[in-house]
């Protein structure tokens, strides 16, 4: 249950993380950068959308270890920086799968190929990166997909050539060719690396930050105001136990006076015989003249 729970939230951090990253990218306007590889591991880039910038000659380099080999100009470091890169990888070193599910799993194809990536690839869940075309109907009320996956060791010197440059985000395309008749290349990955200028911000960090905070908040909160309710009610019994005191204390002093005031005799009349006379006539023995 704690398995499932956890996965259900790393799930979550990273749909947030993913519709954060869309909403910056929508409101600020950010370089993108393509990378195509040729031969294994060797790239050739170049800039697809400027932003702000002047824009910059292509540029070739073969990828060591998540480094540029030869170092790329001073003028592609700066364009690298804070930019969107896209991958575009080649399709013999990715696998590709073909597969159909009922009409109506339409809305979660990502979970069902989720839980199928082991017995579709060599992967496990947490090996596997994968992306999949958009689904087309077939007979029988079914529709069919492609998958193409790889591993995250594949990927990993993309990630870290990305991250070292200082790139708000990486993404993996491939293209489907003709497994099935998509118009755009399969997203096999995306990861965001920093914020939309180019500060490196760890947003599933900050979710978990951020939630972890929320939690000590509430905590902290009930238990204030715990402590509140218990010192406020403790303060109203002393209150109800001193305004109980003082009534008992006047009641006291009120039979005390009636009782002084009825002593004296008839002929040594008392100063307050006149009040005594007025509060209590029928008890007290002394009448006014």
């Amino acid at each position: 249950m704690l398995a499932e729970l956890k996965d259900l939230f790393a799930v979550w951090i990273g749909a947030v993380a993913a519709a954060i990253d869309a909403i910056v990218t929508r409101i600020v306007p950010q370089r993108r950068v393509l990378l195509v590889e040729g031969e294994r591991d060797n790239f050739t880039a170049r800039i697809i959308a400027a932003g702000k910038g002047a824009l910059v000659p292509q540029a070739s380099f073969r990828l060591l270890n998540g480094q540029a080999e030869p170092a790329l100009p001073r003028q592609w470091q700066a364009a690298l920086r804070g930019s969107r890169i896209e991958v575009v990888m080649r399709s013999d070193q990715l696998l590709f799968r073909s597969v159909d599910f009922p009409k109506a799993a339409a809305d979660f194809l990502g979970s069902m190929v989720r839980a199928q990536i082991d017995r579709l690839t060599p992967w496990s869940v947490a090996d596997a990166v994968f992306g999949m075309t958009a689904p087309k109907p077939i007979a029988g009320e079914r529709i069919a997909l492609t998958v193409a996956a790889t591993s995250q060791q594949k990927i990993q010197p993309l990630v870290r050539f990305a991250a070292n440059a200082g790139a708000a985000s990486v993404a993996g395309l491939v293209d489907a060719g003709d497994a099935i008749s998509a118009t755009e290349p399969i997203r096999v990955f995306q990861r965001a690396l920093g914020s939309a200028i180019g500060t490196a911000i760890d947003v599933p960090l900050l979710l978990r930050r951020a939630l972890l905070g929320a939690s000590f908040a509430a905590a902290a909160s009930l238990a204030i105001t715990t402590y509140l309710a218990g010192a406020h009610e403790s303060e109203q019994q002393e209150l109800s136990r001193l305004i109980s005191q003082r009534r008992a204390a006047l009641r006291i002093d009120q039979t005390g006076d009636r009782r002084r005031c009825c002593l004296p005799s008839a002929s040594r009349p008392s100063p307050r015989a006149s009040w005594c006379s007025k509060q209590c006539p029928a008890r007290c023995p002394i009448r006014p003249m």
